[in-house]
């Protein structure tokens, strides 16, 4: 009864802390994964820099992740875009499940470039010869 009393609070810490590095790492694939369709949403000629931010921000809702920003590079996109830049960023204490401790004052980021669907001529620019 000892030996399970002092190593009770043990176990319960390494399974609490496993809980949330695990929804550490979902709420970074949730972020790359918004980064990467919101550039995907855009890069067709016509897109716009609040469709990526709608795109976005639908992806994060599904996995409540709040107070998150959205940052697409150009802004605005136009026709002459040649890449366009979309970056994710949340604060990773205000979407955990539990409490915050392992990642207070932590922000999740995340990247995405791709290059916009124009002409042959002006894709190559970009691609280099």
């Amino acid at each position: 009864m000892v030996e399970f009393a002092l190593t009770l609070p043990i176990v319960m810490l390494f399974f609490w802390a496993s809980i949330e590095f695990a929804r550490a790492s979902i709420l970074q694939h949730a972020i790359d994964n918004a980064a990467y369709e919101a550039c995907r949403a855009v890069i067709v000629p016509g897109g716009t820099v609040a469709e990526a931010n709608a795109e976005a921000n639908k992806i994060l809702s599904t996995f409540s992740i709040t107070g998150a920003t959205v940052t697409v590079t150009p802004n605005p996109i136009t026709e002459a875009t040649t890449q366009i830049t979309c970056q994710v960023s949340a604060p990773a204490s205000s979407s955990m499940w539990g409490t915050p401790k392992f990642f207070s004052g932590k922000t999740l980021t995340a990247s995405a470039t791709l290059i916009a669907e124009r002409e042959p001529a002006q894709q190559a620019t970009v691609l280099g010869p």
